[in-house]
């Protein structure tokens, strides 16, 4: 038999993970599941993703038609990457930091949509390549925006110019895939300018163009390591 000490705890924090959980945004996973069992409530699947640490489970989905629970690891959020890896729908987030209240970005890198971001511009204009390195040397990679409002942050820190973005279509054949590791960009989040991509052959790097000048035009264009533009860099929260 249960003691009355041990039923009253486990309640409690079953009501405090139903509220943490509650207001999360479900969005879609890429990851395949680390861990698959059967359990009785979204919340339990919740509370046993918990128990892992943040390396080993930082979300969960849940089906309540069968019970089944699936643990996934890493912190990749977005359509599936290709046909490998499993798209389960939607799946409720931990918060990477320890406690959510005090999440913050490095010092420097702004917090939007919940990317930490900082464009480069003591150096200027730099290739690709170039930029590549200034980011890692931040401990960064160039950004990856996965959705309208992450979008949105990459334009607001590129206004009248261009800036490199952290995706590519050599990792995967035909499709934009983003330097967090996280699979495809998926196409409904691709934002190219008016006749882009236009070389993805010979051209497989992408920038983001703020201004109609010189031949760029607004949106993303595809390009080459031969073309320049500023390097924006994007880091984990802390």
């Amino acid at each position: 038999m249960s003691r009355p000490g041990a039923v009253l705890l486990l309640l409690l924090a079953t009501a405090a993970a139903a509220v943490r959980y509650r207001w999360l945004d479900p969005a879609p996973v890429h990851s395949p599941a680390l861990q698959t069992i059967s359990l009785q409530s979204n919340i339990q699947c919740g509370m046993k993703c918990e128990e892992e640490s943040l390396n080993r489970c930082n979300a969960f989905s849940y089906n309540p038609a069968d019970g089944t629970c699936r643990l996934f690891s890493g912190r990749c959020g977005g359509s599936a990457g290709n046909s490998s890896q499993q798209n389960i729908g939607h799946y409720m987030a931990r918060s990477m930091c320890s406690d959510p209240s005090t999440c913050v970005c490095p010092p420097d890198f702004t917090l939007c949509a919940g990317l930490c971001l900082k464009r480069l511009d003591e150096g200027g204009a730099v290739s690709h390549s170039e930029a590549v390195t200034a980011c890692s040397a931040l401990g960064a990679h160039l950004a990856v925006p996965r959705s309208q409002q992450q979008h949105q942050c990459t334009v607001d820190l590129a206004t009248g110019i261009q800036v490199w973005l952290g995706i590519t279509n050599t990792v995967l054949a035909g499709k934009y895939t983003g330097f967090d590791g996280c699979g495809e960009v998926p196409p409904a989040e691709q934002h190219w300018a008016v006749d882009e991509p236009s070389n993805p052959d010979t051209q497989p790097l992408v920038a983001l163009s703020t201004v109609l000048e010189g031949g760029w035009k607004v949106g993303w264009h595809d390009l080459d390591d031969r073309f320049s533009a500023w390097p924006l860099c994007q880091r984990p929260l802390n």
